[in-house]
Parts: C-alpha cells; sequence; structure tokens
C-alpha cells in the first residue's frame, strides 16, 4: 500500500510537498485548484503511465519536476509469478517515480507552438525483505502536454541502474527536494553512461514490477448521476425514451456490475460494510441487470438503478471496493458527493 508521496513542480505543486500515509483512511481537505485531484493524478502516474492518457503540466520549464511514491508490500499479496523471484529477490518495498527535465531545445518532430521537449524517466526500485535492490529505469522524449502513446513511440530503452543503499533509503524515508534531485541525477548520468544498452530483460521485469504493483490500486472518481438527464427540458425526458433511459443508466454503472458477482470480493467482509452503510436496500443482479429492493417495504417491487437514491448507489460502491481481496490502496475523489448525512456519518464508522 502507499507509504508516502514527493512530489514538486507538478501542476500546482509550486513548493516540495511529502506527504506521509498511515494505515487506514487518510483524508484530504482543501479548496478547489489547490491540488487534491492533481496528487491523486501523480498517484496513478507512479503506479503506470497506462492509466493515463496525457502527461501531468509541468510549472517551470526549466526546473526538475518529480513525483516519487514509497509502497509497501502486504503480506497477502500475491506473487510475482511472471518474474520468478526467489523469496530472498521477492519485494518488500516499492519506490516509484517519474521524472521530467526539459532539453532547452525543440525537437524536430514538435510542432511549432508546443512547449519545449523534454526527457522523461519512469523508474522503479524494489527493494526486498533482505536488502536485495533492483532497480530499472525507462527513457523517454516527449512535450509538454502530450500523449502518453507518443512517450511509447519516442521511448530510448530501458536499463537496469546501479544504486547506493544510502541514496534509496534517503529518498524512502526522507523524500526532500535535495536528496530526490540526488536520487534522479545518479539515475540519469549512469542511463546515459552505462555500456551494457537497452535490454528487452530490463523491460520485462520493470513491466512486469508495474503491472504487478498496479493490481493493488483503483482510483474512484468522482461520482456523478448515472441518469442521461441533466434538465427537465431534456429531449430524453419522453415517454418513449423511458427503456432507453434505464439502460444507458446500467450500463453507466459499471462498478457495481462488475463487481456484484466477482469472486475477488470478499462476501464475508462486504456483508459487514453493507450492513452498516447500505441496508436494509439489498443489491439484485438478474439478467446482467441490477436491482434494487428495500428490504423493509416488502410490499414494493424492486426498482432499477436509475430509480435508486445516487446515496445508496455510491454506498454500495463503496462496500464492494473495501471488500475487495487486491486493493491495497484505494484513492475516492469526493466520496461523499451524493451522499445524505447520516450516510456519510456511517461511511466514517468504518
Amino acid at each position: 500500500m502507499i507509504r508516502s508521496i514527493a512530489v514538486h513542480n507538478f501542476v500546482h505543486f509550486h513548493e516540495e510537498q511529502r506527504l506521509d500515509f498511515k494505515g487506514g483512511a487518510n483524508f484530504l481537505i482543501g479548496g478547489n485548484s489547490t491540488g487534491k485531484t492533481a496528487l491523486f493524478e501523480l498517484i496513478r502516474r507512479c503506479y503506470s503511465n497506462k492509466i493515463n492518457t496525457t502527461t501531468s503540466s509541468v510549472l517551470n520549464e526549466n526546473e526538475l519536476a518529480y513525483a516519487v511514491c514509497h509502497f509497501t508490500v502486504p503480506e497477502q499479496y500475491p506473487p510475482i509469478e511472471i518474474l520468478e523471484f526467489s523469496k530472498e529477490e521477492h519485494p518488500k518495498d516499492i519506490l516509484a517515480c517519474i521524472f521530467i527535465k526539459s532539453q532547452g531545445c525543440q525537437p524536430k518532430n514538435i510542432a511549432k507552438g508546443q512547449a519545449n521537449g523534454y526527457d522523461c524517466y519512469k523508474v522503479i526500485c524494489s527493494i526486498s525483505s533482505t536488502g536485495s535492490i533492483q532497480t530499472f529505469a525507462q527513457k523517454f522524449i516527449g512535450s509538454y502536454g502530450c500523449y502518453t502513446k507518443q512517450l511509447d513511440k519516442n521511448t530510448k530503452g530501458c536499463k537496469r541502474i546501479s544504486l547506493n543503499k544510502s541514496a534509496i533509503g534517503d529518498v524512502k524515508d526522507n523524500g526532500t527536494k535535495k536528496s530526490i534531485h540526488h536520487f534522479y541525477n545518479i539515475i540519469a548520468s549512469d542511463f546515459e553512461s552505462t555500456t551494457s544498452g537497452s535490454t528487452d530483460r530490463a523491460l520485462k521485469i520493470m513491466n512486469a514490477l508495474y503491472d504487478w504493483l498496479e493490481k493493488g490500486y483503483v482510483g474512484i472518481l468522482p461520482m456523478r448521476s448515472i441518469g442521461p438527464l441533466q434538465w427537465t427540458k431534456s429531449q430524453l425526458n419522453k415517454h418513449e425514451s423511458r427503456d432507453k433511459n434505464y439502460e444507458n443508466a446500467d450500463r453507466r454503472a459499471e462498478i457495481l456490475s462488475d463487481l456484484l458477482d466477482n469472486d475477488l470480493v470478499d462476501k464475508t467482509q462486504e456483508k459487514i460494510f453493507h450492513d452498516q452503510i447500505v441496508h436494509p436496500y439489498k443489491f439484485i443482479k438478474h439478467n446482467e441487470k441490477v436491482e434494487v429492493r428495500n428490504t423493509e417495504r416488502k410490499d414494493l417491487p424492486p426498482k432499477r438503478l436509475l430509480k435508486t437514491p445516487e446515496g445508496i448507489l455510491e454506498g454500495k460502491q463503496l462496500t464492494l471496493i473495501l471488500s475487495h481481496k487486491e486493493f491495497s490502496t484505494i484513492t475516492i475523489e469526493e466520496p461523499d458527493r451524493g451522499m445524505h448525512p447520516h450516510l456519510i456519518k456511517k461511511k466514517c464508522v468504518i
């Protein structure tokens, strides 16, 4: 699970920032445009570039921008079967980082009017329980605001990097701007100077570590209404659109559809959470459709999702996510959207 993140020069972070996370719930509270969503975005980037489609904004293009996440691996986490790591090599801690540094010149393949090109490094460092260290870096050439697919087309390869324990320890335990800049300089220098060149083996291990790490993470975006109507003057607010509106709402309820009958959800734990937050509502999946029944009103027929209070839908999503056997880090943006105050109070208990 995530233990800390250190960031500087991305989006809203003019000053260096480091946040340490404890086990259980951690809350980020602040006004609009203060960096809450940006922080979640950078956490996603440290897990994998696959989760985002565009690169994050850099404030000062003449200075290094970085995001460094420290993760600890839970004991029950599944092994990395594809790599066949020995027990001594299996990760206990992981540092996952992104670094962006301006090249100070305009690459030939960048259109006029775009920002300067930059060097982008993805770095992942695996630290085992015995102190064995494996560090891998992949370098890309990109431009400000480019799509991550463009980075994949402009990679300069992936290499194993030599790092001493003290440099890694300084970043993992303290994460100051000075120690992270020193960490980056070692990586960039070693990447450019190593004679071994890029290897498929290094890329295979790096991608496997990212894929394995990403299994334990899920980000829940702010819940919006699953219904298609925004106002009474909508062209869809008519009887002949009724069935289509219900079907569209069902399709938009992805979390409920995917997790209600999913074997990766701990059913015993989920029932405990459900009884605390969602009771007396019961969710039933029938013919690929989800219906909701109020068990205290057996005289009433079950409702389709479109007719179910949004706070109940959000509460059920939360119980399913929290009971997932693989998720050890969960980021939830605006978790009380649509909920009534008494439901928020119940949610705080768990």
